[in-house]
C-alpha cells in the first residue's frame, strides 16, 4: 500500500517535511536534522539521477538545480543568521499573576 510510487505514501512524506518545517520555523534545534534527514535524500538523489540516468537535457538540468538547491538551502540553516536563531535560548514563559 506505501509503495514509492503511489499517491498515499508522497501524500505522508510530503505532510511528514512540512510538519517538520513548521518545527523549524519554530526555532526546534532537532527538527534541522530530522528536515536535512527528510529532505536532503530525496534531494541528494535527484541530483544523482540528473548526473547519472540517460535523460533529456531538460530533465538532467531540471533534477540536477532541484537537488542542489534544496542541498543548499538546508546548508542554509547552519550558517548565520538562522544558526544565531537556533542558538537562542527558549525564553521562559511567565505565567499571569
Amino acid at each position: 500500500m506505501l509503495r514509492p510510487d503511489s499517491f498515499r505514501s508522497t501524500a505522508i512524506r510530503v505532510l511528514a517535511i512540512v510538519l517538520t518545517g513548521v518545527l523549524v520555523a519554530r526555532g526546534i534545534r532537532w527538527a534541522r536534522l530530522l528536515l536535512i534527514f527528510l529532505t536532503g535524500l530525496g534531494a541528494l538523489y535527484a541530483a544523482l539521477l540528473g548526473v547519472a540516468r540517460p535523460l533529456s537535457l531538460g530533465w538532467r538540468i531540471w533534477f540536477l538545480a532541484y537537488g542542489i538547491a534544496t542541498l543548499w538551502c538546508l546548508w542554509a540553516l547552519f550558517r548565520q543568521p538562522a544558526a544565531a536563531y537556533f542558538a537562542q535560548p527558549a525564553s521562559p514563559k511567565t505565567g499571569g499573576a
